[in-house]
């Protein structure tokens, strides 16, 4: 019997409802806050009948504690203040949190990021606890300035506090270590094998780039919309899809490519759920990813299992680490001519014969590395680890 382990950290909960009560399931649940890798994770642990429970906050929940149960899991949504939660470092979401732990009573608490989640890890003593570290905080300082200051000193000293970590990427596991006196070891977001989809044959005259950000400086959008803007004068049916927070039709993104003259071929989508995101990528010709700082990449993993071409910033971190051995192209991330010509490489590579060997290999590489059977069984191993330390 494997042992239950509780996951803490922001889901969406529209993938649990398979595996809940349908009778303890109100019709005002809360959708969630994302963790599109959590939820791959809880998902495949219970495909294989592995009791899990997940607890996650919400600002839409309707009371300050909510349960739903079914058979192997168990999901607790605590409601997440919108408004002062970070003066307080999170104490009464932080209290929430401990408080579902204390009904789980699971084995192994695994919390993930370093902030509420992580000081909730923290501040229980219900079982044994692990932290996967998902951000490298201080370039996120550099990059966010004195406004990221808080989560900045937060996640060190919890970094700093934790029983055991983990780290999402070697970029990741980097920082850590020089922060903490033991070695972390790195356990990669999980991404599951994709359905069997039918061959892709792109139109040969219609490049089209896609982009899952989000509309901040570091994530280098304004220099992928320049290199695709290049690209474009070449191939002139070209079409540049973004999608994520703060690229919805007539927000900050597209009014800034609208005055920068940058806007033409270019489809921005604003927030796209996980499933209709994976969809987009498999009908592009290329994943260009410019994000100056990535703790892990999934936007490349997911596209690279999919067997479509990523492009990505080489200081980024993890994806230099998800794209090594050829299996992506590295260009520095500032260089709008690097991008561009990348672009070009992408697109040609759909008509080179060694092209879908590179594909496949690119494929195999991420699945050996970030697939459901290597990712559960280091999983599996640190769980052991902590109940036999216990």
């Amino acid at each position: 019997m494997m042992p239950r382990i509780a996951i803490l950290g922001p889901f969406e909960t529209a993938p649990l409802l398979p595996f809940l009560d349908p009778r303890r399931v109100p019709a005002d649940l809360p959708r969630g806050m994302g963790g599109s890798c959590l939820v791959n994770l809880v998902l495949a642990r219970l495909r294989r009948g592995w009791p899990t429970d997940v607890i996650t906050l919400d600002p839409a929940a309707t009371t300050a504690i909510q349960r739903i149960d079914g058979d192997l899991v168990r999901l607790w949504i605590i409601r997440r203040r919108t408004r002062r939660a970070l003066r307080d470092g999170f104490a009464s979401e932080v209290a929430g949190l401990v408080a579902a732990l204390r009904e789980s009573q699971p084995a192994v608490c695994h919390a993930n990021w370093t902030y509420e989640y992580g000081r909730a890890a923290l501040a229980q003593a219900t079982a044994p606890a692990v932290i996967t570290v998902h951000d490298h905080a201080a370039r996120m300082l550099r990059h966010l300035g004195w406004r990221y200051a808080p989560h900045y000193l937060m996640s060190r000293a919890v970094i700093a506090r934790a029983p055991r970590c983990t780290a999402v990427s070697p970029h990741i596991a980097a920082y850590v270590n020089r922060l903490r006196r033991d070695a972390s070891p790195v356990i990669p977001n999980l991404v599951p094998e994709p359905p069997a989809l039918p061959p892709f044959t792109p139109d040969p005259d219609q490049p089209q780039v896609i982009s899952l950000l989000t509309w901040a400086n570091f994530r280098n959008a304004t220099t992928a919309l320049r290199a695709f803007a290049r690209f474009r004068r070449r191939h002139p049916r070209a079409v540049y899809i973004l999608a994520g927070p703060g690229f919805e039709p007539e927000g900050p993104a597209e009014r800034w490519a609208i005055g920068h003259r940058l806007a033409e071929g270019v489809l921005f989508l604003g927030r796209i759920p996980y499933p209709a995101a994976l969809e987009a990528i498999t009908r592009a010709t290329v994943l260009l990813h410019p994000s100056l700082e990535e703790s892990f990449g999934a936007p490349v993993a997911e596209a690279m299992v999919l067997r479509i071409p990523v492009i990505a910033a080489r200081e980024a971190g993890g994806p230099a680490w998800l794209c090594e051995h050829g299996h992506g192209i590295l260009v520095p991330g500032r260089s709008v001519a690097a991008m561009d010509d990348a672009l070009e490489r992408a697109w040609s590579s759909w008509n080179d014969p060694a092209g879908p060997a590179a594909r496949a290999a690119a494929h195999d590489h991420i699945l050996a590395r970030c697939g459901a059977e290597p990712v559960l069984a280091a999983w599996n191993n640190l769980y052991r680890s902590l109940l036999d330390a216990a």
